[in-house]
């Protein structure tokens, strides 16, 4: 009898620490996955958190690359993490061209993933319409460009020709398969008579895209252009027409000399400061908005729609 009491008790204990080291490994198990779950969606906040890094990279998919691996994650707060692969991609869930990023890991052999989903361009230049004004955005849109458009860096454009006007009367023509932007001087011969000469300041051809900054000072348009690029432009004179496929910024006045002349967009105008729109007509046109996207001011503006363990289905 106290054998089989015995085998009872010894197999009752055995059952015991069995179900004990059964629920040990399930809740181990568990715990793994949960941290695995955890660290990768940890290195998706990793990167949306770094908004200058992300913004460059979006902006480089955005423009040609395919896809991006982002490397130089700093992990130093999870560990045991093996074949880490974080990739930036294009995605139309929320935007055409918008962005997907994903995070794939190995954590103590549990593979697990997560996914970011958003968009890339500003809202305001999706909108469809030929002209950004008080009548198109809110208040908080206006300001929001305003500050935008004060603060251009014309030092860090690559890949195009750049035109930075100050203060003074400059003059834009054409010559053959360029177009000239110069200023007049006054020189005088030797009998002491003044005549003026033209002072060339840029030559370009006509073809390739520009950013013309006119802070400031009087542009007269001398001849029929057509021009690409982006245009931030302040009072204008028309002697002929302007056609600009692109963007202009309106901050100043548009004038006739003598007929009746306009700057035509095929793009969009940005007209912020409420300006006469006379003289100036516009249709949008994404596909130029895209080609010069790089110079645009506040075109990338990197938004975060959602972050999830699988891939977003909208």
């Amino acid at each position: 009898m106290c054998i089989f009491i015995i085998s009872i008790i010894l197999l009752t204990l055995n059952y015991m620490f069995s179900n004990v080291e059964s629920s040990s490994n399930i809740l181990k198990n568990e715990s793994n996955l949960l941290q695995a779950e955890l660290s990768a969606e940890s290195i998706i906040n990793i990167v949306l958190s770094d908004e200058e890094e992300l913004k460059k990279s979006c902006k480089e998919i955005y423009n040609g690359s395919k896809n991006k691996l982002v490397e130089n994650i700093n992990t130093y707060v999870l560990d045991d993490i093996e074949d880490l692969q974080v990739n930036l991609s294009l995605d139309n869930t929320y935007e055409e061209n918008g962005f997907l990023l994903e995070s794939k890991l190995q954590y103590r052999g549990i593979d697990a993933s997560c996914y970011s989903k958003g968009t890339i361009v500003n809202p305001v230049y999706t909108l469809g319409v030929d002209v950004l004004n008080k009548n198109t955005l809110e208040s908080k849109e206006i300001e929001k460009l305003i500050e935008e458009y004060s603060n251009i860096n014309i030092d860090s454009f690559e890949k195009i020709n750049v035109v930075d006007l100050d203060s003074g009367t400059y003059y834009l023509k054409k010559e053959e398969l360029n177009f000239i932007v110069y200023s007049e001087i006054i020189e005088y011969d030797e009998n002491g008579e003044s005549f003026t000469v033209e002072n060339i300041l840029y030559k370009y051809p006509i073809s390739k895209g520009v950013f013309l900054n006119q802070k400031e000072g009087i542009l007269v348009v001398e001849d029929n252009l057509n021009l690409y690029g982006v245009f931030n432009l302040s009072e204008v004179y028309l002697s002929e027409d302007l056609n600009i496929k692109g963007l202009l910024a309106l901050n100043g006045s548009v004038n006739n000399i003598e007929n009746t002349k306009n700057i035509v967009v095929e793009g969009i105008l940005v007209n912020l400061l409420g300006l006469s729109e006379n003289n100036v007509v516009s249709n949008y046109n994404f596909k130029y908005l895209k080609n010069y996207s790089n110079y645009i001011p506040g075109f990338f503006d990197i938004i975060v729609r959602a972050i999830e363990k699988s891939k977003v289905e909208i």
